[in-house]
């Protein structure tokens, strides 16, 4: 073998770009593999799961495979699941590569229900990103179908998370023709720090639960109030929470009212006697344990680790958990 010490330097420069067009070609290889993993019928879970993980190791390089999977899958699930994985690696913003944009204006934009019902969830990834933003406002003001438009309400408060100069835009979907968008409107208002939906929500959460669609709406009525956080909801949330009429929204209702109690909460040692209560309720001691592990100081660390010695094992096994999770966001 010749020493790369003894090369030429026109020699040394021809080794090193085929050695690194052999690298390119390995990964690009590696990346069509698990594609065809992806897409494959009979495949098992623990397969599918390590395309996934090797893909978004594979980062912004795996990204057009991706993109085309979505656009070329003819399984609604293969779609969703391709979409899944191109999410995680735009959720760091090195990986963000704009020339993907117009593809998924292209889906977002599709008469294919399951392309327009996946390109949001992508798009939305592109946190900021003004263009993203267009692409997904255009979809909301053409989009005809109830369950779709909802969802582009939350796609767009995801996006506009650390610039909220579009809020007036989504404040106008509060008067949509249908009640699920404008309760998902309303929802994504209060994801960002307006409670302009308040009202809506407190109308619908009084309505009488007279069949599932109300039930339903309700629910989500009952989700809203908890991202929007208003004390004046809470009379029409515990009316929710105390009756079993309302199915599913009770329990939503019951954590919408410790969220907003808690968030009114000025002083930090109230706050953690407030989540101290509610670790000893088995139907709120998982959000408390959550907002624990949420919230900076060594009070709420010291509970958190109380909480992994509790009696209660359910309660003990989770608190240890998050202490882990806990650990590693303080890292970063």
């Amino acid at each position: 073998m010749i020493s790369k010490r003894r090369m030429a330097p026109a020699a040394l420069l021809a080794w090193f770009l085929l050695s690194s067009w052999t690298v390119v070609a390995q990964d690009a290889s590696k990346i069509e593999l698990n594609i065809r993993k992806l897409d494959a019928r009979g495949i098992v879970p623990e397969q599918r799961h390590a395309a996934m993980r090797e893909l978004i190791e594979a980062g912004k390089a795996a990204a057009p495979a991706l993109c085309g999977l979505i656009e070329s899958a003819d399984r609604p699930f293969v779609k969703h699941t391709a979409a899944a994985t191109l999410r995680e690696i735009l959720r760091h913003p090195e990986n963000r590569d704009e020339a993907l944009l117009p593809r998924l204006e292209a889906m977002v934009l599709s008469k294919d229900p399951a392309l327009s019902a996946v390109g949001p969830t992508v798009a939305m990834e592109y946190r900021g990103s003004r263009r993203a933003r267009d692409i997904l406002k255009k979809a909301a003001k053409r989009q005809s179908e109830e369950r779709l438009r909802a969802g582009l309400m939350d796609a767009l408060a995801y996006n506009m998370r650390d610039e909220k100069s579009d809020i007036p835009f989504l404040a106008e979907f509060l008067k949509d023709r249908s009640d699920f968008v404008r309760i998902a409107a309303a929802e994504a208002l209060g994801k960002l720090g307006d409670k302009s939906g308040a009202k809506l929500c407190e109308e619908i959460l009084n309505r009488k639960p007279s069949n599932e669609m109300v039930k339903l709406l309700q629910l989500r009525a009952a989700a809203a109030a908890y991202s929007i956080r208003e004390p004046e909801l809470i009379p029409a949330l515990k009316r929710i929470a105390s009756s079993h009429e309302h199915g599913k929204a009770s329990s939503v209702a019951t954590r919408a009212i410790e969220e907003t109690e808690f968030s009114n909460i000025d002083d930090k040692e109230k706050k953690l006697q407030y989540l101290k209560d509610a670790l000893a309720r088995n139907d709120t001691f998982r959000w408390a344990l959550m907002r624990l592990t949420l919230m900076q100081g060594a009070g709420s660390k010291k509970m958190l680790e109380e909480a992994a010695n509790n009696r209660n094992g359910t309660i003990a096994r989770e608190a240890k958990w998050l202490l882990q999770f806990r650990g590693v966001r303080e890292k970063k």
